[in-house]
């Protein structure tokens, strides 16, 4: 007889223990401060664009609630100053709220040109506008240009004027479905901007900072009033000299349907010539 072996059992491999560390990177939580002044911009910004267009809408129908809008409208440029303020301190608040009155003011100029077909006001209000923004976007990058790069804030104030004016347009001359579009980008774009300034955009210090932190204090000196702590800097600090107002009256024109027509071809040519 052949000698024995012993049975060789295939033996089930050894289990190894499978502990595998997975490790998960969450933005970091926002503060409830900082989550409430995000929410807080969101509802200014929101209300500088709707209450916008129904000073659009007024504006352009000469109807006898337009001062009131107005009115209500320039307060809001108010609100939004102020809600610098605990960040930037109160001479930077009421500097952004300046600036900001004269962008309504100007606004308002534009539309009752546009209505009473006066081409040279339109054209001037117009330039005096675009200036206006650039002046705002500067103001705001000088206050924090890690968070706000001056040249984002300058194509999003340019990207919420065009918007803007292509809405008056489609208004003044009835085209209605195409003027609720406008603004639906306009709301698009404005939460954009709210959300950028309330938290520095990319995570960047902000008002809020990445982390719900304190903000970057500017240069101290601000152009055109006394220093402030935790001012802004001073770049473009000046606002056009005549957009304090609107005093545009109604043109004495002999074809207001044709010279409205021509403002909105002059529309279209400058935002073609703009993008």
């Amino acid at each position: 007889m052949g000698q024995s072996h012993p049975a060789h059992h295939a033996q089930a491999p050894m289990a190894m223990p499978m502990t595998m560390t997975t490790t998960t990177h969450r933005p970091a939580a926002l503060s409830k401060k900082a989550v409430q002044l995000r929410m807080d911009m969101r509802k200014l910004w929101e209300d500088h664009i709707t209450w916008t267009r129904l000073a659009i809408i007024s504006l352009e129908g000469a109807t006898p609630d337009a001062s009131a809008t107005v009115a209500r409208l320039l307060q809001n440029q108010t609100d939004i100053g102020d809600a610098i303020k605990p960040y930037y301190g109160d001479a930077a608040g009421n500097r952004l709220t300046a600036l900001l009155r004269d962008h309504i003011s100007i606004a308002v100029e534009i539309l009752t040109a546009a209505r009473d077909g006066n081409t040279s006001a339109f054209d001037a209000a117009s330039t005096r506008w675009y200036a206006n923004a650039d002046d705002i976007a500067d103001f705001l990058s000088a206050a924090n240009p890690r968070a706000w790069p001056d040249s984002v804030l300058r194509a999003d104030m340019k990207a919420h004027l065009d918007q803007t004016l292509s809405e008056a347009a489609h208004e003044l001359h009835g085209e209605y479905a195409a003027g609720v579009t406008d603004y639906e980008a306009i709301h698009r774009h404005i939460l954009m901007m709210a959300d950028t300034l309330s938290a520095g955009g990319d995570g960047g210090v902000g008002i809020v900072g990445g982390t719900g932190g304190n903000a970057q204090a500017g240069s101290p000196n601000i152009s055109g009033t006394s220093s402030g702590a935790g001012g802004a800097g001073g770049a473009g600090g000046s606002a056009s000299a005549n957009g304090g107002s609107a005093t545009s009256g109604p043109a004495t024109v002999n074809n207001t349907a044709a010279l409205q027509q021509s403002i909105s071809q002059r529309i279209k040519a400058r935002l073609n010539a703009r993008n």
